[in-house]
């Protein structure tokens, strides 16, 4: 297990009764380690052509253009296997996304992923809700995610070549406990 954490969006369908992904509709999260289905990939490593795998990011201002619909909510996820990681877009710097081989949704927000966090909208708190019953996972505030990301990443570094997921700002030192980067 490789145990580094980051974030998707996911948004509750009442059809299908279930959690689908805004990138890819079709898909609805199971409960469960998702694996990634591919046909042309060792199951070992990615190939170098193919885009197949679980996309996420422990940034949340990467996934506010899949966080569109009044349904969204952001999960945690824990990350399985082999991953790649690239810098996130340039207009959006200091930021990264990750492609694994597999993921499971161990917890979801309750709070928005802003500086200084707020109560999520009526709807994605229902959303959020439901999210917690269908995966029997716990409602988590961004000051508790962020500081678990940073701190499997911390874990990580040799894997990460020496990369942080976040940038180091000032309301960050409040709750980062034994942050060496924070100035």
């Amino acid at each position: 297990m490789t145990l580094l954490l980051s974030l998707k969006a996911v948004a509750f369908d009442v059809d299908r009764n279930g959690f689908y992904s805004p990138s890819q509709c079709d898909f609805v999260w199971p409960r469960g380690v998702v694996e990634r289905q591919c046909d042309t990939c060792n199951p070992r490593e990615f190939d170098p052509g193919c885009h197949c795998g679980i996309y996420s990011s422990p940034n949340p201002e990467i996934l506010t253009e899949y966080a569109k619909f009044s349904n969204t909510v952001y999960v945690l996820l824990n990350l399985y296997g082999w991953i790649d990681l690239w810098t996130g877009p340039a207009d959006i710097s200091d930021t990264f996304v990750i492609r694994s081989w597999g993921a499971k949704i161990i917890g979801v927000l309750a709070t928005t992923a802003d500086p200084k966090p707020r109560k999520l909208p009526a709807q994605r708190q229902l959303s959020a809700i439901l999210g917690v019953d269908y995966y029997g996972v716990d409602l988590m505030s961004w000051l508790q995610v962020k500081e678990m990301i940073t701190i499997t990443w911390e874990n990580h570094k040799t894997l990460l070549d020496g990369h942080s997921p976040f940038k180091k700002e000032p309301w960050e030192i409040e709750y980062i406990k034994g942050d060496t980067h924070a100035k």
